[in-house]
């Protein structure tokens, strides 16, 4: 079960990571940072994968990029300064995991969430203060004022320990959606919300047998069901998304097969009809991490293992028919808006640090913002996300100087 064991590790580096403040998304809904491209398939090699110190945001433009003038604001820097490694944004609500204290240093947890709701908010405000001072809040979801993330605490659930909880809103008491009871497996790495329900994937022990799942709640914990389930032998479920209908799921699968080969499938499955069966999409063996606005699917290829970078990006329509390669090699943590597709690279080099967007409609790369040498902005390792018609990127510096800044900008609609 070679996948599992790897995400383990790489949740660990974003929140170690994150903490510095020098991480960049999972920005899904925010998702976990990938470590370094590696083909690690036991836990000791996956613990020598470091993150590479040349992870950026983005890297040198592709060929027949356009430059996209876009007018930014940005939050006051107080509120950015205590901002952490973990956002999502549902194109009208940002929220964020944000550092406790900054008073100390050598110890600066994530117990908590930050709001704004960018052009309608003046400052930003805490939508939940966590009662456990030293916990770590990493994968983060958002849709319609409520909210769903997954805390980390070593003291209080131990070293593999997890728990999912929701929030009817900001300020509201956290209702328990799920725990991690199985020694060694991953924790939940992305969740999905929309349609009035919080969907995520996650590995549980049935019946003496370790099982992945996709399991459902509606937001105040009600209504709990499964999915899917398989032995994690034979499937795992990975990567949950919901499209802008919230009635459409999509996920990716690892499925071992004979011999001990992988398949990396995606599928997506109709939510409003009961009992619905699970659809390919597309014939790629490679595919992982589908995301869909409804008019572009869009999904990552890997090798290997589900959480490493992808090896390119691919646009389709939404029934995963007539697939484009964007030649995106070392690529992950897309988001996708109404028009627009963000994504993060491992750069070429350290002095550049370009943010580049893929238009869905004109099927160009535009450039938003470019870092040279000289520019203290060189290492983009913060957020990039997209969602509706906005545009949010925390931009942040290798070390603590400057400050990170959180700024938003419109991007144009669909022609």
């Amino acid at each position: 079960m070679r996948s599992p064991r790897l995400i383990i590790v790489v949740l660990a580096l974003a929140t170690s990571a994150g903490a510095c403040g020098t991480q960049t998304i999972r920005p899904t809904a925010m998702r976990p940072t990938p470590a370094s491209p590696t083909t690690a398939s036991t836990l000791q090699a996956a613990i020598s994968a470091e993150a590479s110190p040349t992870a950026l945001s983005g890297s040198p433009a592709p060929s027949g990029t356009v430059n996209l003038k876009l007018d930014f604001a940005c939050i006051p820097d107080s509120w950015a300064l205590s901002t952490g490694p973990s956002v999502a944004f549902d194109g009208t609500n940002l929220v964020w995991s944000a550092i406790g204290s900054l008073a100390d240093p050598n110890l600066p947890t994530l117990p908590d969430l930050v709001g704004f709701a960018p052009g309608h908010d003046s400052v930003p405000h805490y939508v939940y203060r966590g009662p456990n001072r030293d916990s770590y809040i990493n994968a983060i979801a958002v849709s319609d004022g409520h909210y769903a993330f997954v805390e980390n605490n070593d003291r209080l659930y131990g070293t593999d320990g997890w728990r999912l909880w929701a929030l009817l809103g900001a300020g509201q008491k956290a209702v328990l959606l799920d725990k991690g009871d199985l020694p060694g497996a991953p924790q939940v790495g992305s969740i999905a919300m929309g349609g009035g329900q919080v969907i995520w994937t996650t590995f549980h022990e049935q019946a003496g047998v370790v099982t992945s799942e996709i399991r459902a709640a509606h937001f105040d914990g009600s209504d709990p069901r499964i999915l899917a389930s398989a032995p994690a032998s034979q499937t795992e479920y990975w990567w949950p998304s919901l499209d802008p209908t919230g009635r459409v799921l999509l996920y990716g699968t690892v499925e071992h097969l004979s011999g001990g080969d992988e398949a990396f499938r995606i599928y997506r499955r109709d939510l409003s009809v009961p009992d619905s069966s699970p659809v390919g999409l597309g014939t790629d063996n490679t595919a992982t991490e589908p995301l869909s606005n409804g008019r572009t699917l869009v999904w990552r290829t890997v090798d290997n293992n589900v959480m490493n970078w992808g090896d390119d990006l691919v646009i389709a329509a939404p029934d995963g028919q007539g697939p484009k390669s964007l030649s995106l090699p070392y690529v992950g943590l897309a988001s996708l808006g109404n028009r627009y597709l963000a994504y993060y690279r491992l750069s070429v080099s350290v002095s550049v640090g370009d943010l580049t967007l893929y238009d869905t409609a004109t099927g160009t790369f535009d450039l938003v913002e470019q870092h040279g040498p000289s520019d203290p902005w060189q290492f983009q390792r913060g957020w990039t996300v997209v969602a509706g018609d906005l545009l949010v990127l925390r931009r942040a510096t290798e070390t603590s100087t400057p400050p990170p800044q959180v700024c938003w900008a419109s991007l144009p609609h669909v022609p």
